[in-house]
């Protein structure tokens, strides 16, 4: 029976569960002892096979990490202690799904072989704010099976710990503003497990994720009637969270010269006017008379469904759009793999991890924040005003509109090869 190897973990007894039963299947070297019957110093050969399937290295891949490389070898003499047993440590590559044989022969060729077969664990623990909903069982298991795919020789088990923790309701999160961040973090450490530590990811499940902006503008205004109408280019703040104030400046200012006239947000009106719209009352303002209005007005720059915070192990994941409508959960299933693949390495290339190759369909910017994947579309200058909608069928595309919670086959090629151990990633060793 082949040796699962659990290339990823130290070597510590608090790993041992879930498939692992013996501290010699932690980390990447892989301890064998050979004892022969009798005592004294017997000679004998080792051979390490690597199986023709194992993830492929490329040259410019394999001096970056030692457990890059196969470093197989067809007979290699060792001697034992005088008590006839010798601890052989062999390391296998840092990949899930590879496979090794380890042959030892003795002088009178008489050989004994050993399958160790190699796999990656990670722990995640899902927070969920008041008002969020729980994700269950069944999308559970429909993202552990993104990173534990035996038909595509992914080996990454992820396992669930502490289920059902809460923390207080908030409309919306802006994790730009370090009060309401610092807020949430102080009351997901309260309900975090760290037992696993530096192995756990977290996933805060919040109810929006509406980062602000400023919109600064003139707009030609002449106007003609007690109320005047204009609207934003983005949906005005308090579409997203009512409680943060939308008003920062309006003034109008004639064209041919004269004092502006400041326009107060008592003069202004948003009921009825939808995501985008101000009505302004102009008593008081000329009539008739050519000019614009210089705003700076608070708006959603950012319609957040999920981030993945490159320093430390949280990510969050929303689950209703700016206007409170719940996210499908297939689609917040979908997320939350997008940004677990981001904590571990995603994509590789620029921005991504720096260990593997720059991916093939690696793309940065573009509308987006971050290393992305585009399989399934072409490459835009930017996926934002692409009209129809891009076609990617990643879910590591930058935005949702690649409606899928697959990795494609790059991505795949990539996850199988990534080198997860903690002291690689600071994502992973470091808790928020």
């Amino acid at each position: 029976m082949a040796r699962e190897q659990w290339v990823n973990l130290t070597v510590n007894n608090k790993w041992i569960g879930e498939g692992i039963t013996d501290r010699k299947q932690l980390s990447e070297i892989a301890p064998m002892m050979v004892r022969f019957a009798q005592p004294g110093r017997h000679v004998f050969y080792l051979k390490k096979e690597a199986k023709a399937n194992n993830a492929a290295y490329s040259a410019t891949e394999k001096p970056r990490r030692l457990g890059f490389r196969p470093g197989t070898f067809n007979r290699r003499r060792f001697r034992t202690h005088q008590d006839g047993t010798f601890l052989l440590r062999q390391r296998v590559t840092l990949a899930g799904g590879d496979e090794y044989t380890f042959t030892v022969e003795n002088v009178n060729g008489k050989t004994k072989s050993r399958e160790v077969h190699t796999r990656r664990k990670l722990y995640y623990q899902i927070i969920r704010m008041n008002g969020a909903p729980a994700l269950s069982a069944a999308l559970i298991t429909q993202f552990e099976s993104q990173f534990w795919n035996t038909a595509n020789r992914l080996y990454v088990k992820m396992v669930q710990i502490t289920p059902g923790r809460t923390i207080p309701a908030m409309v919306n999160l802006d994790d730009t503003v370090p009060a309401d961040y610092n807020l949430v973090c102080q009351q997901a450490r309260a309900q975090r497990d760290n037992s696993k530590k530096p192995y756990s990811v977290v996933t805060l499940l919040v109810r929006k994720n509406c980062i602000r902006g400023w919109e600064d503008r003139p707009i030609p205004t002449t106007f003609t009637g007690p109320t005047h109408s204009f609207q934003t280019l983005d949906p005005l703040y308090d579409v997203a969270d009512p409680t943060v104030d939308w008003y920062g400046r309006i003034r109008w200012v004639p064209n041919g010269g004269g004092a502006p006239h400041n326009i107060p947000k008592a003069s202004c009106t948003r009921a009825g006017q939808g995501q985008f719209g101000v009505q302004i009352n102009t008593a008081g303002l000329p009539r008739n008379v050519p000019g614009r209005l210089e705003i700076r007005l608070r708006i959603i720059e950012i319609e957040g469904m999920g981030v993945s915070f490159s320093g430390n192990n949280l990510t969050l994941v929303a689950t209703q759009d700016a206007v409170g409508t719940a996210v499908p959960p297939a689609t917040v299933v979908a997320i939350t793999n997008h940004e677990v693949g981001h904590k571990i390495g995603m994509v590789p290339g620029p921005q991504g991890t720096r260990a593997l190759d720059k991916q093939s369909s690696h793309y940065t910017g573009r509308g987006h924040s971050g290393p992305h994947c585009h399989t399934g579309t072409a490459l835009a200058a930017n996926f934002m005003t692409v009209v129809p909608a891009p076609t990617a069928t990643c879910v590591m595309f930058g935005d949702i509109s690649s409606n899928t919670a697959n990795f494609c086959g790059a991505c795949l090629g990539s996850l199988r090869k990534l080198d997860l151990r903690s002291r690689t990633n600071r994502g992973l060793r470091t808790q928020f």
